[in-house]
C-alpha cells in the first residue's frame, strides 16, 4: 500500500497480523502449511479460485521433498498448466523454494528443474513469470530451519512484490 495500489487478497483462509507499519494487513490467502503439490492442485481444482485472482503467487513443493524430489517438477508443472486454463488471464508467478538446510540435495535437484518447468509454459505462451527466493536466503531468516521468520517473510514479499510490480500498474 505504500507503492499506491489498491490490492486485495483472495482466497478461503485468513491470518496474519492486524497490521504492518500502521497500515491494515489484507489477511485472505490461499497458503496451507503442510501440503504438497498434489494437495495444493486438489484445493486448485475444487475451491481454491473462486474469486478468480488476477495474480497467484506460488511456492510449492516443500512438503514434496519429504520424499525426494522426484516428480515433483512435473506435479508443478501440471498445477501451473491448471492455473493457466482456469485462469488465462492471470498471472502466475511461481518461485523456487527457499533454502531447507536439512533437506539441501533434494531442495537444490528440484529448484534446478523449475526454470525449465516455467520457460516451457513461457514458450507457450502462458502468462506465468519465475521468482526467485532461494538465492541469497541466508540460514538465519529460517525460524524452525524450514520457515521463514519475520525477517525472511519480509525478503520474500520484497521479492513479490519487485516481480508483480509492472502488473500491477497494468492492472491499476
Amino acid at each position: 500500500m505504500e507503492a499506491g495500489f489498491d490490492i486485495t487478497f483472495v482466497g478461503n483462509f485468513s491470518n496474519g497480523p492486524n497490521t504492518v507499519a500502521g497500515v491494515p494487513f489484507p489477511k485472505n490467502h490461499e497458503g496451507v502449511s503442510g501440503e504438497t503439490i498434489a494437495q495444493i492442485h486438489n484445493r486448485v481444482r475444487n475451491q481454491a479460485l473462486k474469486d478468480s485472482p488476477h495474480i497467484v503467487l506460488l511456492h510449492a513443493g516443500t512438503n514434496d521433498m519429504w520424499n525426494g524430489p522426484s516428480g515433483a517438477p512435473d506435479r508443478l508443472g501440471s498445477l501451473i498448466d491448471d492455473l493457466t486454463t482456469r485462469l488465462p488471464n492471470s498471472l502466475i508467478v511461481v518461485s523456487n523454494i527457499i533454502p531447507w538446510p536439512t533437506m539441501a540435495g533434494n531442495v537444490n535437484q528440484y529448484n534446478s528443474e523449475l526454470a525449465n518447468v516455467v520457460n516451457q509454459r513461457i514458450n507457450q505462451g502462458k502468462n506465468v513469470i519465475f521468482v526467485d527466493q532461494n538465492t541469497g536466503f541466508p540460514s538465519n531468516e529460517l525460524a524452525d530451519g524450514i520457515h521463514p521468520n519475520a525477517q525472511g517473510y519480509a525478503r520474500m514479499a520484497a521479492k513479490w512484490f519487485n516481480a508483480i510490480y509492472e502488473h500491477l500498474v497494468d492492472i491499476n
